[in-house]
């Protein structure tokens, strides 16, 4: 039998009323349970846990517990970069809308007007952000072979018919926002790891959060993946889907996250009007 190691993970939460002892027990109970139950020990593959006050900026509950690194005994901490997969969608959609805000780009305009080699006129960087385009989902396709790149998948794409008229539907994509990061390049004219490392990562002091691409296996001391075959962890950290990015492709700490979503929630990022656009 093969379980899936659910280990590295990262939890990371924003609370908005004021917090007081018993709510931080009540966290430190749901994960202590979490560490039971996933065998999570001091020699086994970890977790790291951050829990922010959104409204005193101030982090009230932290833990970790675990290594990162089997084979180098190294324990998780709070500067330890984990992939954070999906997590890099929101960051995404920040860069679309900053370079809106910058008139580099309009969000109800037609995607094709920046990467003319999608065929498909009627779809919008909206549609794209709101999961309402209808293209297919890529992680699907037959075609993608070891160390395929956004460019690869919108080559594919122009051959394709849409799932549903764009907007006429919504349903999950990470087709989306591999397109979106690919039009963020072409609005830019830098690459989707260079404008996020400028734009949001430094301003933001981010300080290990970055876009490493194939070159995953550089980022220091990062949180390695792991299955669990019975009794071993078995080292399982590659993918051959990361040279792909903009659905996913970050790597970054808690404490990276809570800089972000603090930045965010403050305007620092993009304005009041684009954050409640992104909300709605």
């Amino acid at each position: 039998m093969k379980l899936r190691s659910l280990l590295p993970t990262l939890v990371f939460g924003l609370i908005t009323s004021s917090h007081s002892a018993d709510l931080t027990a009540q966290i430190d109970s749901v994960v202590a349970d979490f560490v039971r139950r996933a065998e999570i020990e001091e020699n086994t593959p970890g977790m790291a846990v951050l829990v922010s006050d959104s409204q005193r900026k101030k982090v009230i509950y932290e833990t970790f517990v675990g290594l990162s690194d089997l084979k180098a005994q190294t324990p998780i901490g709070p500067h330890t970069p984990f992939r954070l997969g999906s997590v890099t969608k929101p960051m995404t959609a920040a860069a679309i809308q900053q370079l809106h805000e910058q008139g580099r780009l309009e969000i109800h305009g037609s995607a094709q007007g920046l990467l003319p080699d999608l065929t498909h006129d009627n779809v919008t960087f909206h549609h794209l952000l709101s999961h309402s385009a209808g293209f297919q989902e890529y992680t699907g396709f037959q075609f993608l072979k070891p160390k395929s790149t956004n460019v690869e998948i919108i080559e594919y794409l122009e051959r394709k018919r849409l799932r549903f008229e764009p907007g006429e539907e919504r349903e999950y994509s990470n087709t989306g926002y591999a397109i979106l990061a690919s039009a963020i390049k072409a609005a830019s004219g830098v690459n989707f790891a260079t404008y996020l490392k400028t734009e949001i990562f430094e301003p933001q002091s981010m300080t290990t959060a970055l876009v490493p691409g194939l070159n995953w296996r550089s980022v220091p001391e990062r949180a390695i993946g792991y299955n669990r075959i019975l009794w071993q962890y078995l080292e399982d950290d590659e993918d051959f889907l990361n040279g792909v990015v903009g659905d996913r492709g970050v790597y970054g700490s808690v404490m990276d996250l809570d800089q972000w979503m603090t930045a965010y929630f403050d305007y620092r990022i993009v304005s009041k009007q684009s954050v409640d656009q992104a909300l709605r």
